[in-house]
């Protein structure tokens, strides 16, 4: 039930008029007011709630069942990385590494002469950044 934010009485509502009022002091208040100021209220109070069901502690496990529960994870990790549990597999799975290393390789040299291009074209230009600020500087001097 929606109180009166003035004197706490219960409010009642007048529906044509779409706003609340209060049976003791007679003040009026729209209906968006209160409803907002009931939901805040609410809201709030669900918020305590929810801290509090969060401080609540779990039971502790015994040895047992955290033994259990690491060969229940164990088994999921195995059955989802199968490749890197097989010793076959694992041996397929570092030839691909290894050949993916030459990929890699053979990319940086093929790029080398082109990252070398790049770097003087950089190098270039911040010579000639430095050579218009100089001038800038010898044409136009600070007072």
């Amino acid at each position: 039930m929606p109180r009166c934010p003035n004197c706490g009485y219960i409010l009642v509502l007048l529906e044509k008029r779409r706003k609340y009022k209060c049976a003791k002091c007679s003040n009026l208040y729209p209906q968006t007011f209160i409803d907002n100021e009931e939901f805040r209220n609410w809201n709030k109070l669900q918020k305590e709630l929810d801290k509090q069901n969060l401080r609540r502690k779990r039971p502790k496990l015994t040895e047992e069942q955290k033994r259990e529960r690491r060969n229940e994870y164990a088994k999921l990790w195995k059955s989802a990385h199968k490749e890197k549990v097989n010793p076959r597999n694992r041996e397929l799975y570092q030839i691909n590494k290894e050949h993916i290393g030459t990929l890699h390789k053979e990319l940086r040299l093929k790029d080398m002469g082109r990252t070398r291009t790049l770097w003087k074209i950089g190098f270039w230009r911040d010579q000639q950044k430095k050579l218009a600020v100089k001038r800038l500087n010898d044409s136009f001097p600070t007072l």
